[in-house]
């Protein structure tokens, strides 16, 4: 079921109207996808499932000027794009497939699957680089009984040395953290970090870690521990 953006997914669960939502969370080319991590923050549900899938992207259509797609597509093939026409004027929709609709129907560009290319009539002008897209997928409860990798959302002290104070417990006990960014809180330049750690949060020593490192913190969260899929077999 098609949602216009990630925090109308999210919502559709938590109001009962769809039972999971299916968000990205990093591009292995852009980086993080903030409007997940803002959304994860806010929300109760947690990360059931992670999975990686192999991004494709055309740029399609006629005319110049004009490349419609998706933000975060656009983010991650602004360069590659740039390096084909500099005067590109980039125009964000809500998802790839009206991006290829809107240039069907205006005679533009757009930025999206070869698969939309395709059912739109679009002439494909470039393959673009699109690199690899995580998914997760939010539910209620979390995938703990096969969890691979576990997601904590944390607030630590503004002072020196509180960040290598919360993370000492992962080193110690031997915890790999295979993920770490920043996104800004309410107030003047406050963060709050999200890291991601292998194991589950019913293994000992992740456990152990989760209990040290949360009495380190202003505040602290599991958002969850979830097993890892490849989505397309690549």
């Amino acid at each position: 079921m098609p949602a216009p953006s990630i925090p109308t997914a999210i919502s559709a669960v938590e109001v009962g109207r769809a039972d999971a939502a299916v968000v990205p969370l990093e591009n292995s080319i852009s980086g993080p996808v903030a409007e997940t991590l803002l959304s994860l923050r806010s929300s109760m549900l947690r990360v059931r499932v992670a999975g990686v899938l192999k991004v494709e992207l055309v740029l399609a259509g006629s005319g110049s000027g004009r490349v419609y797609s998706h933000p975060n597509a656009l983010a991650l093939a602004a360069r590659e794009l740039l390096s084909i026409e500099p005067n590109f004027e980039f125009i964000a929709v809500s998802s790839t497939s009206e991006a290829a609709s809107r240039a069907s129907r205006e005679g533009a560009l757009c930025l999206c699957s070869p698969e939309a290319a395709e059912r739109e009539g679009l002439d494909v002008r470039a393959r673009i680089r699109g690199g690899y897209t995580r998914f997760v997928g939010l539910e209620w409860r979390d995938g703990a009984e096969e969890g691979e990798r576990t997601m904590i959302l944390a607030a630590i002290p503004d002072e020196p040395g509180s960040l290598y104070r919360f993370l000492e417990p992962f080193a110690r006990l031997g915890v790999n953290l295979t993920m770490i960014y920043s996104m800004p809180v309410a107030g003047v330049w406050r963060y709050l970090f999200y890291l991601e750690a292998e194991g589950s949060r019913l293994d000992e020593r992740v456990s152990r870690a989760l209990r040290d490192a949360s009495g380190r913190a202003l505040c602290f969260s599991v958002a969850g521990s979830y097993p890892l899929r490849l989505l397309n077999g690549d």
